[in-house]
């Protein structure tokens, strides 16, 4: 292997659940056509309208009038008026920093490939000598922003369609420190450029859609809805085709009291964007979590066990050895997990850091980073689906979902894996 020189980060976030400031989600009796006419009334009530979502009867707005959530909800055709709030989702992840070294060219020989055991562990580099790159996927990375330039992965950004939902920041990142979401968009679809590490799927298509703070990793639910709302606009306007949400991120809830605090009416929002994106031919992907306990409890992993899309947990080797092991710190629960994706370990220092995920992920400059966590695992299922996808040509959410499960290679029980490991040779081998 060549010489990797570490400059070591521990990422770790602690669950969060604040007010968002003066912001509020408006839930409509209905959804469709007519169903926020109620919108026109959130300026007469002394606010202003963030993003309204007709096809899901959902209206994001903000004001300073302490009047102003109940002079909504006496307005016609609203359900609910919640004061939005700031979640950290993104948790309980390590980093580290690697400088590149070496050159080699050519499909599976990146000047990093031989670190990149998660991409020989699903037989991704064999459905890639096979020709299967996932062209003609698209792929929306809702996470903190992505280092758009960063010259691995700079040809297959759709930095058109790249937009932000996070007050004050944008799209691009403002330092070279991780970036998570930058990481993740590596994972998916790093090119063939004979710079740095390879993808999953090499010649998909990103979107970044930023809904979390780069600094903190915190985010609104608002701003995560009107994240899944825009894919799926993109969709319904045919402006691009969108076929896969990933969603590296996830915070955990207490089922017993999940109205508690307002939280049970966003979850039910968050729920119906979902559903809208699976009805407009899109499959969510999402994290299952870091906090390694069972989904099947009182415990509620959201967004994974949002919606009609899928969940994933972690695998992660020891010392770059039983790569098929639930990693140390993943979520699992049997009917709540549907697949599970490389993710990385960090449970042996004398396997640290390679047996964490390497992609590119400085959020200014070139920089590269191993990391770990179910955040690593998602965008390699989300990579073979982008696969799946240019094999095979868009398809329903559903069908999608089939082909990964069917494809899964069982590697255990259930309860931790769902249907298997992802496999992309045989995801884009099979009939």
């Amino acid at each position: 292997m060549r010489h990797v020189a570490l400059a070591v980060g521990l990422l770790l976030c602690s669950f969060s659940l604040i007010a968002a400031p003066h912001q509020y989600v408006i839930t409509g009796n209905g959804q469709g056509p007519g169903s926020t006419t109620f919108a026109s009334a959130v300026t007469a009530a002394g606010g202003t309208v963030v993003r309204n979502m007709e096809r899901i009867g959902i209206v994001v707005a903000t004001s300073d009038d302490p009047n102003f959530a109940t002079t909504m909800a006496a307005a016609g055709g609203v359900h609910d008026v919640t004061p939005d709030m700031e979640v950290n989702w993104i948790g309980h992840e390590q980093n580290a920093q690697t400088a590149m070294e070496g050159h080699v060219d050519g499909l599976n020989s990146e000047p990093f490939f031989g670190y990149q055991w998660n991409i020989r562990q699903i037989h991704a580099d064999q459905a890639a000598a096979n020709g299967n790159l996932g062209a003609g996927a698209v792929v929306a990375v809702l996470d903190a922003g992505c280092n758009m330039a960063h010259v691995d992965i700079a040809p297959n950004i759709l930095t058109a369609f790249a937009t932000s939902f996070v007050p004050g920041e944008g799209v691009q990142p403002t330092t070279a420190a991780f970036n998570h979401g930058t990481h993740v968009s590596g994972i998916i679809a790093a090119a063939i450029n004979n710079t740095g590490t390879q993808g999953v799927a090499p010649k998909a298509k990103i979107i970044p859609v930023k809904v979390l703070s780069e600094f903190t990793g915190s985010g609104s639910f608002g701003g995560i809805i009107a994240g899944i709302d825009y894919a799926t606009s993109l969709n319904l306007s045919n402006a691009i085709h969108v076929d896969i949400i990933n969603m590296s991120l996830g915070a955990t809830f207490d089922r017993n009291n999940k109205g508690g605090g307002g939280a049970g009416s966003l979850i039910s929002a968050l729920n119906r964007a979902m559903n809208a994106a699976s009805s407009a031919g899109i499959l969510c992907i999402s994290a299952a979590g870091n906090d390694g306990v069972d989904l099947n409890s009182r415990i509620w992993e959201i967004p994974a066990q949002s919606g009609n899309g899928i969940a994933v947990s972690a695998t992660g080797p020891i010392d770059l050895a039983n790569f098929d092991r639930l990693a140390s710190y993943s979520n699992y629960g049997r009917s709540v997990v549907n697949v599970a994706g490389p993710g990385g370990d960090a449970v042996d220092l004398a396997g640290y850091p390679y047996d964490l995920v390497l992609a590119p992920g400085s959020g200014i400059g070139n920089g590269y980073f191993f990391a770990a966590g179910t955040s690593m695992a998602t965008p390699a299922v989300a990579g073979v689906a982008a696969l799946i996808v240019g094999k095979y040509g868009h398809m329903s959410p559903d069908q999608l979902k089939a082909r990964l499960a069917a494809s899964a290679v069982q590697i255990g029980s259930e309860q931790f894996f769902g249907r298997g490991r992802v496999d992309a040779l045989a995801a884009t081998s099979a009939p």
